[in-house]
C-alpha cells in the first residue's frame, strides 16, 4: 500500500471517528452521516469523501487489470458522486436517492472487483457479518454502517496483499 493509500485511510478514519464522537454514537450509515450535517459542515463530507477517493484510486487502478479495472473506475467514480450529493442544491429527496444509488453501486461494484480478482478469498470476511446480521434481523441498526465499513476495510486490505 503506497504513502497515498495510508492518507486515504487516515482521512475516512478521521471522518468516521469524528461523525460516531459528534453524533454520540455509531450512525445507521456513513454515508447517510452527510445529511445529519448543515449545509457549511457537509463541505467537511465532501473533502473527507473526495480526498479518500483521490488517494487511493490510483494504487487501486495500478493492482487491478482487465475488468477488475473497470469495477475500480466505477467504484471509485460513484463514491465521488456518493460524497458530492449532499452539497447539490434543490430537491434534498432526489439528492438522498441518487447518494443511495451511487453508495450501493459502489459497494457492489468494489466487491465484485475483489470477486474477480486474485483475492476473492478476502470475501469470506463477509460470512460473519452475514450471520450476525441474520440472527439480529431488523435489531441491528448500524447494519449497513457495518457493511460500509466492511468494504472499505477489504479495499484497503486487498491493497495491503
Amino acid at each position: 500500500m503506497t504513502t497515498l493509500s495510508i492518507l486515504s485511510l487516515i482521512i475516512l478514519a478521521a471522518y468516521t471517528i469524528g461523525m460516531c464522537l459528534h453524533l454520540k454514537k455509531i450512525p445507521s450509515s456513513l454515508s447517510m452521516t452527510a445529511f445529519y450535517l448543515n449545509k457549511q459542515q457537509r463541505l467537511l463530507w465532501f473533502a473527507a469523501i473526495w480526498g479518500a477517493t483521490f488517494l487511493v484510486a490510483p494504487a487501486l487502478i495500478e493492482k487491478t487489470s482487465g475488468m477488475t479495472q473497470c469495477l475500480a473506475f466505477i467504484s471509485a467514480g460513484s463514491l465521488l458522486i456518493v460524497g458530492a450529493c449532499p452539497l447539490i442544491p434543490g430537491n434534498e429527496e432526489i439528492d438522498y436517492k441518487l447518494h443511495c444509488i451511487a453508495a450501493i453501486l459502489c459497494a457492489v461494484a468494489s466487491q465484485l472487483m475483489l470477486l474477480l480478482s486474485d483475492k476473492w478469498w478476502l470475501l469470506l470476511a463477509w460470512v460473519p457479518f452475514i450471520i450476525y446480521a441474520v440472527k439480529k434481523k431488523d435489531k441491528w441498526e448500524q447494519r449497513t454502517f457495518w457493511a460500509e465499513m466492511l468494504c472499505f476495510a477489504l479495499i484497503y486490505v486487498y491493497l495491503c496483499v
